[in-house]
């Protein structure tokens, strides 16, 4: 079981190092494969695990907030309200700010899949001038992935409908991988959008 999650988290990273090298350097692959750089990978892979340390103590904020918001909601309205209004809340606030967050502080990890080292900081400064947009790019991310939450968690007893979330989880991880790679472009490189 392990190796089978250490085996998904690297191809998982060669395929995100190749959507970045194929956008930012525009390298493109041999085959349907993306060109292995293990390097890179393993550079990448850094990146990621550090940034995900960095992303507990804002989750754990915002979720501790939006726990309160729903305990005092709760004490309003009785536990039986308006639960999915309030589940639907409880994600867009939790899923946007993740997202706020993440955006703004991964600007390493196209980075090192392009062979220059960014630290934590430096993404957090550079993205400074451009939160209106991060906030709107978090926001449309989350509702888009909202509805792929709902169908993994109300139909977990029916193997279509799982795998067909499994597959629009994948399709937002790489919306949401394109749009750190076109922030890193526009805001780090300079480049437009066209």
């Amino acid at each position: 079981m392990l190796v089978n999650f250490v085996v998904m988290i690297v191809i998982g990273i060669w395929i995100i190092v190749g959507w970045h090298r194929f956008i930012l350097v525009e390298e493109t692959p041999l085959s349907y494969w993306p060109i292995w750089r293990g390097g890179l990978i393993k550079r990448y892979f850094a990146r990621a695990f550090f940034i995900g340390l960095a992303m507990l103590v804002p989750l754990i904020v915002v979720s501790i907030g939006a726990v309160m918001l729903l305990g005092a909601r709760n004490m309003v309205m009785g536990p039986n309200g308006d639960a999915p209004a309030m589940w639907m809340l409880y994600s867009l606030i939790i899923g946007a700010s993740v997202s706020y967050f993440s955006l703004r502080i991964s600007f390493g990890l196209p980075a090192a899949s392009v062979e220059k080292l960014m630290f934590i900081r430096e993404s957090w400064e550079d993205t400074k001038s451009y939160q209106a947009e991060i906030i709107g790019a978090s926001i449309v991310l989350t509702l888009v992935y909202i509805p792929v939450n709902i169908i993994n968690f109300k139909f977990v007893n029916s193997l279509p409908l799982i795998l067909i979330g499994q597959v629009l989880g994948a399709l937002i991880m790489l919306l949401s991988i394109s749009v750190l790679t076109t922030l890193y472009g526009v805001i780090k490189e300079a480049r437009e959008l066209s």
